[in-house]
């Protein structure tokens, strides 16, 4: 990928400041709770965790295959990393580096792994069965069968409200009452939810192109259509105003500022052949990476139209914004991973 790049963004300019290739293609990138680690993942070599800057890891996460690790998860609120690796197993890393536990699937791939807020309780979903690892106690303390079936889509709200896409809906679980219960029933598998920022809203995308968006607090929900196929990801802006949806005709951008009346569909800010997404954490920045080789950033709170474009050397497989919005990891195909710096 380049390495003299610079985008200026409205007053802003995002200047490259390191790049790093890390094997084969890049499946998995993380930024640490402080913004100044990435966890890194390649397909067929070990996963690592990496200062700003530099190639050489401060720890590997080492597993039985010596396979990349198909999820990863940095905690908030401990500074643990929970990864699913290819083996079929869940491993637990504390803040050093040293393995901690490791749960054995049964040869059930890992399909979605979720830390709460405050880094007490994992949950590990796997393809017919959830279960949840409690921090302190450095065990699972719960189990349940998925009779539906997972999504591999899983995300919590606060510590206490789990939301968990299955084949025919979303389940919650809630810690003062320990069982499983149906939040909404879809007519499709659900393919991807995903939480506001502010854990206002849940967005749940099915096989169809309409989408539903939930208001969790009064349980009022809309349906949002004008998508051409099923949404592939999903991203929320900082606060909570804008929803990108990536399909295979590239991306919408839905203002919930009006919910539930009046959200507005702003015009597709790219083309085809979208391959990932991601608005910042703390701002309204939307990232959008093409697998035609090129990254384009875009603001919907300034302007309805793509802002930025730049080319790069691969096809980018994976953007992730740190904590604070500062920085932008990109991962492409051929295993690089680019860091941009917001000015």
């Amino acid at each position: 990928m380049r390495n003299l790049l610079d985008w200026f963004v409205g007053r802003h300019s995002l200047r490259l400041t390191s790049i790093g290739r890390f094997g084969d293609k890049v499946i998995n990138l993380e930024w640490s709770p402080g913004g100044d680690m990435l966890a890194i993942s390649p397909t067929t070599s070990l996963a690592g965790v990496y200062r700003l800057g530099s190639r050489e890891p401060i720890y590997e996460f080492e597993t039985s295959d010596r396979c990349g690790l198909g999820q990863l998860c940095w905690s908030r609120g401990n500074g643990m990393i929970a990864a699913g690796g290819l083996d079929a197993s869940v491993r637990i890393w504390n803040a050093h580096g040293e393995c901690i536990d490791v749960m054995r699937e049964g040869g059930i791939s890992v399909e979605a792994l979720a830390w709460n807020q405050t880094g007490t309780m994992l949950a590990v979903c796997s393809r017919r069965r959830l279960r949840l690892w409690n921090c302190e106690r450095a065990r699972i303390q719960e189990e349940y069968a998925l009779h539906d079936g997972s999504s591999g889509s899983v995300c919590w709200r606060g510590d206490d409200e789990l939301f968990v896409g299955t084949s025919e809906g979303v389940m919650t679980w809630r810690s003062g009452e320990r069982r499983f219960a149906r939040l909404s029933s879809q007519k499709t598998p659900v393919r991807a939810i995903s939480l506001s920022s502010r854990g206002r809203f849940l967005a749940i995308a099915d096989a169809e192109p309409e989408l539903t968006v939930r208001e969790l607090d009064t349980g009022t929900e809309a349906i949002i259509g004008g998508h051409d196929g099923h949404a592939h990801a999903l991203s929320w802006s900082g606060d909570d105003r804008y929803l990108a949806v990536r399909t295979p005709a590239g991306v919408a951008v839905h203002d919930w500022s009006g919910f539930p009346g009046s959200n507005k569909l702003l015009p597709h800010v790219t083309a085809r052949r979208v391959s990932a997404i991601a608005f910042q954490n703390e701002g309204s920045l939307l990232a959008v990476g093409l697998s035609t080789k090129q990254v384009g950033l875009f603001d919907p709170a300034r302007d309805r139209r793509q802002m930025v474009i730049a080319d790069v050397d691969a096809p980018i497989n994976i953007l992730r914004w740190s904590q604070d919005g500062r920085r932008l990891a990109v991962a492409g195909d051929d295993g690089s991973v680019l860091l941009y710096e917001l000015r």
